[in-house]
């Protein structure tokens, strides 16, 4: 299949770019920017329903899955990505603590000089999201949850209270919009440390 034929003992070919990785990153980063900007929108005007289509399409309970879900999910490439620019090599598992540990290690082997607080930060916004901890109450046994494989908005299941996913507050959609523009800047400013002090 083509997009496995770089692929080899989980080392990528020299065409295969770590700058790839990063439009992805950026690409489900906008769409989940662009899913609170409606969610903010939606919370500044009265709802009204004016065809099936807006129905369907922007009520508040079928926008926060995508965006929570979009989020995780650059949060899983962010990690990848980093380990390609690092040593050209790709990591299969969804798992975000392999993923965090595998980017640190690699980063020490190589002697890379990054700011630990950089990866630190990286590291609590993702268990943040990973964990669940942006719920107010709609997650259920919140407690016990860790989605390290990134699947649990895949698929409906019993650990989402549906009935609490149409409320999202002011400021859990402030809280989306700094945790999206601080991604961005963690990635920016890791990849670009990673850049300055390896050595080709």
């Amino acid at each position: 299949m083509r997009n496995t034929k770089n692929f080899k003992n989980n080392e990528l070919d020299s065409n295969f770019s770590y700058h790839r990785w990063i439009w992805y990153v950026y690409g489900y980063l906008s769409l989940a920017r662009i899913g609170v900007e409606k969610l903010e929108k939606e919370n500044r005007t009265p709802a009204t329903i004016t065809s099936l289509e807006n129905y369907f399409s922007y009520r508040k309970k079928y926008l926060l899955i995508p965006i929570i879900y979009n989020i995780k999910h650059a949060i899983e490439i962010i990690y990848k990505a980093l380990k390609v620019q690092v040593d050209v090599k790709y990591i299969r598992s969804h798992n975000i603590i392999d993923l965090s540990k595998a980017v640190k290690e690699s980063i020490e082997k190589l002697g890379l000089t990054i700011k630990s607080t950089e990866l630190d930060e990286l590291a609590i916004i993702a268990e943040k999201y990973f964990k669940l901890k942006i719920f107010n109450k709609k997650v259920i046994n919140a407690t016990s949850i860790f989605d390290s494989q990134n699947d649990i908005f895949r698929f409906p299941n019993d650990i989402l209270n549906s009935e609490k996913l149409n409320e999202v507050s002011k400021k859990e959609i402030n809280e989306f919009l700094i945790d999206i523009k601080k991604l961005n800047q963690l990635l920016c400013a890791i990849k670009e440390s990673i850049q300055k002090t390896k050595i080709f």
